[in-house]
């Protein structure tokens, strides 16, 4: 195989390597704006003791790509105080979501640990954390800024469903529970993946009810049940919700988070309000910083950008060293061979051995008048002559009219097969010193070769040089034939090329 065709495959391979990562992860995006792009970013939540004892579920959503998922604080909240404050978990209490994964040629059931990490009763507002292998399916949903009266909206979240009977509300985390506890009757795993069932499709589909905002509340009060004195910026909507919706995202046309479903308070039924995405955003803001650090903000979260921040931030430093020193060096290897290619191309567009000729022809006397161009027509010089030491002869003048001449016997070209042109005196055997010439260090190539029949061809080619070399005024693309009466010409230098016998 020849080495320009193992270098494009290498150079193909390598572009492979380096683009196959983010094409994947793009593709792997989805439509954003879709029910089934939501269902990996809402969550139905288990409240649970850690022996396995229902305390109450509700709706979640992701709003990152490390995991961190929001909710109401009455979904995850202990109780209510003497002073009816909702208090903050037991250390008893687990939380999970459950999800289903499509595996090679099954689906599963995961129950994944979710971790508390801070709630604001006051706005009834809770951040979990959800440290997942599965990260395709824990996509994050955008937040929006802000929301308008008559913008239309969806709500999303895990309602309840009645049992046969029908004579009461049996909630689906109810239903859950009771087919999920061979798996957790001793021990609450971090993770457990459990067989799926027809009997989950309702469980794990997410309920989609759609609406407009009515209006919007800047000072809404809460109600005693979560505080004496709450008041917060809420939305009143005509998308009716549902028990086990609470905490759930309310989703405006471009598919990006407005609100957050929230259940009924004292003395007036408040079943489709929702907490206020401004509230949202001040709730998960850290102190001084910008919201744009824990949230993704009128963004595509399907975007390349994200996807690979995603991936980045669930790695170790070390792992991130690794994919950065893997990158520079992926760069460098693409760079060595690009180089490559454009130092060794060659042209297969033209004829590069003239045919041979079946008997030696006579040194041909020098062209009357340089001659456009190159040309294959018969050999520099005849095999015979050689014998007698024949020199290369090369006369002319610099730019500033002062005569050169050098002088090379073609053994030595013989020897090396090939004679190099240029400044670099430990590289050219014609070694131009004069820095007025403006030659490179390696100007052009002058090489030899042979026939079957003993026939001596010279060839020129330039070596890609800062300054061109023309071979009786044609700029070099290719290797051409060298004649006597050649007229060379490079960095303002002229040299005409003949051959003298010994």
């Amino acid at each position: 195989m020849k080495k320009k065709t193992l270098i494009l495959i290498s150079l193909c391979a390598v572009l492979v390597l380096v683009l196959i990562v983010p094409l994947v992860l793009m593709l792997s995006g989805g439509k954003y704006n879709s029910i089934e792009r939501y269902k990996e970013g809402v969550k139905m939540l288990i409240h649970l003791r850690d022996d396995g004892t229902l305390v109450g579920h509700g709706s979640a959503f992701v709003i990152n790509n490390a995991g961190n998922i929001i909710t109401n604080a009455h979904v995850v909240g202990n109780d209510f105080n003497d002073d009816g404050i909702l208090e903050d978990p037991l250390p008893v209490d687990v939380f999970y979501v459950v999800y289903e994964k499509q595996l090679k040629n099954r689906k599963v059931v995961v129950m994944q640990r979710a971790h508390f990490d801070k709630m604001d009763a006051s706005r009834d507002l809770a951040l979990l954390r959800v440290n997942s292998p599965d990260r395709a399916y824990f996509k994050p949903l955008s937040l929006a800024r802000t929301a308008s009266a008559g913008d239309p909206v969806k709500a999303l979240g895990f309602p309840g469903i009645y049992d046969t009977s029908g004579n009461k509300d049996r909630l689906i985390a109810s239903f859950a529970i009771n087919l999920l506890k061979k798996g957790i009757h001793q021990f609450l795993p971090e993770r457990e993946e459990l067989e799926w069932s027809a009997s989950m499709r309702d469980l794990l589909d997410v309920t989609s009810v759609s609406g407009a905002i009515s209006k919007i509340n800047d000072n809404y009060q809460m109600g005693t049940s979560l505080g004496k004195d709450a008041r917060l910026r809420a939305i009143t909507h005509n998308a009716t919700t549902h028990g086990g919706m609470s905490g759930g995202p309310l989703i405006n046309e471009d598919g990006q988070v407005v609100g957050v479903t929230y259940g009924s308070r004292i003395g007036e039924d408040s079943i489709n309000n929702a907490i206020d995405v401004s509230e949202l955003l001040h709730f998960i803001t850290p102190a001084g910083g910008d919201p744009n650090q824990v949230a993704i903000i009128e963004g595509n979260p399907d975007s390349p950008i994200y996807i690979l921040r995603a991936h980045f931030s669930n790695m170790s430093a070390g792992e991130v060293v690794v994919v950065v020193v893997g990158g520079l060096f992926v760069i460098c290897c693409v760079g060595v061979l690009c180089f490559m290619l454009i130092k060794k191309r060659k042209s297969n567009s033209r004829v590069i051995f003239p045919a041979p000729i079946p008997s030696p022809a006579p040194v041909p006397s020098p062209s009357p008048s340089p001659m456009p161009g190159p040309r294959l027509d018969e050999p520099t010089i005849p095999m015979p002559a050689i014998a007698n030491g024949p020199q290369l002869l090369f006369n002319g003048v610099k730019p500033n009219g002062e005569p050169i001449r050098y002088r090379v016997p073609l053994s030595t070209i013989k020897a090396d097969r090939f004679l190099l042109i240029g400044r670099s005196s430990s590289l050219c055997k014609l070694h131009v010193a004069d820095e007025n010439m403006n030659i490179s260090r390696q100007q052009a190539r002058i090489m030899y070769e042979e026939d079957t029949s003993g026939n001596v061809y010279l060839y020129i080619r330039d070596e890609q040089a800062t300054n061109t070399t023309c071979l009786n005024g044609v700029p070099l693309i290719e290797k051409c034939l060298l004649m006597p009466g050649d007229v060379i010409t490079f960095g303002g230098a002229t040299l005409k090329f003949t051959v003298e016998s010994a």
